[in-house]
């Protein structure tokens, strides 16, 4: 049996402390999986992950994505590049359910429907849910920017009150029942 070496960082953040894990692939950072919040601690994996050595390091191409990140968290529009992460684990689907995710711009929001009507998969909107749910890259790939067809919130691993302050910090309003007032939905 071959022990995969993740390696691990974390930042501080006005939400929190934000945890990045990642691997080298042909001797470049790959991001592996994004912890909110509400996940550190998880870094070791649980007990299925026996195969896994995370180490504590970092790296200038890992230290610029955290700082997008924090800047992404403090309200600057930022955009993520998908050829710095490792999208291996994720089945056919989700990857299409993420890339649709990525392509949403900020300020903006679609519904879990409407995105599985795009990649060709009208009756989807619960397989659409459950992919964003294990999205391993929230915040990179914005999976807060999906909500429910009536407008409601819907789910997000960091807790509906991260998702609503996400939406907030790019202008999308939500009202005081959790529903955004988008007019027009994406897609």
């Amino acid at each position: 049996m071959s022990v995969k070496l993740v390696f691990y960082t974390s930042f501080e953040t006005g939400f929190g402390r934000i945890g990045v894990e990642w691997k080298e692939q042909n001797e470049e950072p790959l991001l592996a999986r994004i912890l909110l919040p509400k996940e550190i601690g998880l870094e070791n994996g649980d007990a299925s992950d026996r195969d896994r050595m995370v180490t504590e390091k970092t790296c200038k191409e890992i230290d610029a994505v955290t700082e997008k990140i924090g800047r992404m968290l403090e309200g600057e529009p930022v955009r993520f590049d998908l050829g710095r992460i490792d999208l291996g684990a994720c089945n056919p689907f989700q990857k299409k359910v993420l890339l649709t995710e990525h392509g949403i711009p900020r300020g903006r929001v679609s519904t879990y429907g409407r995105i599985a009507s795009f990649i060709g998969c009208p009756n989807g909107a619960r397989a659409v849910g459950n992919a964003l749910a294990t999205n391993p890259f929230p915040l990179y790939i914005p999976c807060h920017r999906a909500v429910r067809a009536d407008g409601s919130l819907g789910g997000f691993r960091g807790g509906l009150e991260m998702k609503r302050a996400l939406l907030r910090l790019e202008g999308v309003e939500v009202d005081d029942r959790g529903r955004v007032s988008a007019t027009e939905f994406y897609y």
